[in-house]
């Protein structure tokens, strides 16, 4: 019964969003609706891509771990998925935050005024990435200890401020609806992370946090180094200019992404050992395995 009431209140909260599509097939025109649509697909990829691919390996460890009543391996699994995860998912949002520009040529046709909104509004919804990330573990970690009324709460408190801040943001003048909307991600992600923390921790106990924030904290400082050193290259590449290389065309943004990506990530590996993440070891093994695999051929 929780989780049927788990699935209408998500149909719920989706339902806000869902209406912009409605109002399209009607002829009402939304202002940024196609930019919205770019940035929130951006926005959730990274979740999409790693935090779900975690997330499915810790489940199957929880939900064992949970039966057999081992609470500090369910300890265990959840810090080390929330670290891990962490550590991606901070450098996709910084590198869509760098690159938002680039990027954003890439899904407007080539228009320059089209691509500064979709930047602006991924720069807005990168913020909220890695809690996206967070809180759909939290909620793994309940239904591994068989807990579908919590998640339910949860799901029921996202849809209250959902329908909420959505309309809130449909009372603002026209030309500011899209960002009001865009800030919703980021918002409510935060929110959800705060009211789930508090959730699981009354069901955990101590699960590590503060190893967990420490891990977050030294790799946001590396993904800002990171960010400032890919920065520079693409303010030498135009990119902070609307009439720079990196605006000029699809190809332009194309070849700027090709050479500012690498910096990113070879910036931010640097960071993660100065910094000391050693998370970073575990989610870059499986990639350093294959290419040691493919060196000795």
């Amino acid at each position: 019964m929780a989780n049927l009431s788990f699935m209408y209140m998500n149909q719920v909260a989706a339902s806000v969003v869902g209406e912009r599509a409605r109002y399209a097939e009607m002829g009402i025109q939304i202002p940024g609706l196609q930019a919205l649509n770019y940035a929130s697909m951006l926005y959730i990829l990274p979740h999409g891509v790693i935090g779900m691919s975690i997330a499915t390996v810790l489940f199957n460890r929880m939900s064992a771990s949970a039966s057999a009543d081992d609470r500090d391996s369910v300890i265990h699994a959840v810090s080390h998925g929330l670290r891990t995860s962490g550590v991606a998912t901070i450098f996709c949002a910084v590198a869509l935050i760098v690159l938002a520009g680039p990027v954003a040529i890439l899904f407007s046709g080539g228009d320059r005024v089209a691509a500064t909104i979709i930047a602006k509004l991924i720069v807005i919804m990168a913020l909220g990435t890695p809690t996206l990330t967070v809180t759909f573990l939290y909620g793994r970690v309940l239904y591994a200890r068989e807990d579908a009324r919590t998640p339910f709460k949860i799901q029921l408190f996202s849809a209250s401020i959902m329908v909420v801040m959505s309309f809130s943001a449909s009372l603002l003048d026209a030309q500011y609806t899209v960002y009001a909307l865009a800030c919703i991600y980021p918002v409510h992600n935060i929110l959800l992370t705060g009211i789930s923390h508090y959730l699981v921790k009354r069901r955990l106990g101590y699960y590590g946090q503060k190893r967990i924030l420490s891990v977050y904290a030294r790799a946001t400082f590396a993904a800002v180094f990171a960010a400032g050193v890919t920065a520079g290259v693409l303010w030498l590449l135009g990119g902070y200019s609307a009439s720079g290389f990196a605006w000029a065309s699809k190809i332009s943004a194309i070849i700027t992404l090709i050479v500012c990506g690498p910096v990113m990530l070879g910036s931010y590996m640097v960071g993660l050992r100065v910094f000391r993440v050693k998370e970073a070891d575990a989610l870059f093994a499986p990639i350093t395995r294959k290419l040691g695999r493919l060196a000795r051929r």
